[in-house]
């Protein structure tokens, strides 16, 4: 299970490269504009993102 702060930590994560992505009822929506497209990340990949994020503030610290 995803929790909030994954989420958070996942968009943030996404943010920092430059993507726009937000949450809508517990899902992670990413959007391509240059396509004008978006997609839902997955569990598996909110939570590897959010590792990501973890690994970067830790590294900031």
């Amino acid at each position: 299970m995803v929790s909030k702060e994954d989420i958070e930590l996942c968009i943030k994560e996404l943010k920092s490269r430059g993507f726009y992505a937000y949450e809508h009822n517990g899902l992670v929506i990413v959007s391509i504009d240059e396509f004008d497209e978006s997609f839902i990340l997955h569990n598996d990949e909110i939570c590897a993102r959010a590792f990501n994020a973890r690994a970067w503030l830790d590294d900031e610290a």
